[in-house]
């Protein structure tokens, strides 16, 4: 995006500035994600799982576009990669996305969240490879902001039941067991490896609904969970402040409620 973008009048008015801060850190962390080059690439916690230069010179931009308040602490994935501290808390994803990003797999982008005890409050999440920056803030829905058109609500996309799309993780037998369940109800699944984005895509309509039963944490997931919340998605999700990579979600269009319903259960959220 060149601009910042005005935001819509239905953002409460207390949620109005906290979000403006996220649209901020997600449009900064987007700027150098474009411009600088991707350099070495290091593994963290194994071969699915690297790190670049950018990861963590998207992350300080966000922080420092952030400017974090006495009474905010900070959940971001490469320099404050613990739980969800109680109170005011961001949480900072700075490439959701690595792998995609390193590849050249257009399918990646930052999301910033703010939280008061650990659930979301605000969120910016920023797709840089096509300008969409999907914002949504408590009680007063959730938007697509593009430079080149109006702000427009998102909602699900009202044709679930008869040709049902599903963005479903591919990491371990609960994301296979939920792959099969989702197939036998006739709906189709893909996986792109940028959880942030998916949530995003979901809470958009361009998919009846996301599922993954682990191998994430809350930098990954807090901003969709509003986001699909926000956009009239039903939401199942343990617990969000959880740091030990087994947050487990379901998100989804309204029509499929009893699939929905399904998949929770076999994931043992309640």
């Amino acid at each position: 995006m060149t601009a910042r973008p005005t935001l819509p009048d239905s953002i409460p008015a207390p949620l109005v500035e906290p979000l403006e801060r996220a649209i901020g850190a997600a449009l900064a962390a987007g700027e150098v994600i474009v411009r600088m080059p991707i350099g070495e690439l290091r593994e963290k916690s194994g071969p699915r799982d690297i790190i670049t230069a950018v990861d963590g010179a998207a992350e300080r931009a966000a922080i420092e576009a952030l400017a974090l308040r006495p009474d905010e602490s900070l959940c971001a994935e490469e320099t404050e990669p613990g739980p969800i501290a109680m109170g005011r808390s961001w949480t900072i994803d700075p490439l959701d996305g690595t792998l995609n990003f390193a590849h050249g797999l257009p399918f990646y982008g930052p999301a910033i969240a703010l939280c008061e005890d650990a659930e979301p409050l605000v969120a910016a999440t920023y797709d840089p490879t096509r300008g969409d920056l999907f914002v949504a803030a408590k009680g007063g829905g959730a938007y697509l902001l593009r430079d080149d058109a109006p702000a427009r609500r998102l909602a699900p996309s009202g044709h679930a039941a008869q040709r049902g799309l599903w963005y479903a993780g591919l990491w371990n037998g609960g994301d296979a067991l939920t792959g099969e369940t989702i197939l036998a109800a006739g709906q189709t699944i893909r996986s792109f490896g940028a959880s942030a984005i998916g949530l995003a895509m979901a809470a958009a309509g361009r998919l009846e609904g996301y599922v993954q039963a682990g191998h994430l944490w809350p930098w990954d997931v807090t901003g969709g969970v509003l986001l699909c919340r926000e956009a009239g998605m039903m939401v199942y999700h343990t617990d969000l402040a959880a740091a030990d990579g087994e947050i487990r979600i379901v998100a989804h269009d309204p029509e499929l409620a009893s699939l929905g319903a399904e998949l929770a259960t076999r994931l043992g959220i309640r």
